[in-house]
């Protein structure tokens, strides 16, 4: 009996290695989070703060992940996920109009949650702009005076079809520091 549980435990953790090797991803971890993508995805780091992995595929809107990182005051730090996403949704609004653009824009859920035990503040939209529609899922983070945007944004049919990677993104990602 006992060489049958370490046959099964053995068993077990070979197979274990061979779905985790078979999933080929990447991590990015940096003072604030951890995440993991594809590793078929192309990576772009703007600077420290910019991260983004790109998806081959449409060229009109590549499927992108995206996380950002940014400094608030404590006054912006004391208001909280909700008050926060409006306002940045708010000023988002304001600068396609800036830029002569009337976007088309489509809040479809927009909610404080959790995600993986952590508070946060979750919106999907879509955005149409001179004849194209992105959709963006998108978590709001706080750690201190960090506001921290991690957005997965891609044509529907893309987001749709790369669902099972696009949510292994999300249950990937961790707070790796609050200041």
């Amino acid at each position: 009996m006992k060489h049958l549980k370490t046959a099964l435990l053995l068993l077990f953790i070979l197979s274990l290695a061979l779905v985790l090797h078979g999933q080929n991803v990447a991590s990015k971890s940096t003072k604030y989070y951890k995440v993991s993508y594809p590793e078929a995805w192309e990576v772009q780091e703007i600077d420290e703060n910019v991260f983004t992995a790109f998806a081959k595929g449409n060229p009109m809107i590549p499927l992108t992940l995206a996380i950002v990182v940014t400094d608030i005051d404590e006054e912006d730090a004391e208001k909280g996920l909700t008050a926060l996403a409006e306002e940045m949704l708010e000023e988002s609004g304001e600068e396609f109009e800036e830029m002569g653009l009337e976007p088309e824009i489509d809040i479809e859920i927009s909610e404080e949650t959790r995600l993986n035990g952590i508070p946060t503040y979750h919106y999907t939209m879509s955005v149409g702009i001179m004849g194209l529609t992105t959709h963006t899922e998108n978590y709001l983070f706080q750690s201190g005076q960090k506001l921290i945007v991690m957005s997965v944004v891609g044509a529907k049919e893309d987001l749709e079809e790369n669902a099972e990677a696009i949510s292994e993104i999300f249950k990937s990602f961790r707070l790796t520091k609050t200041d």
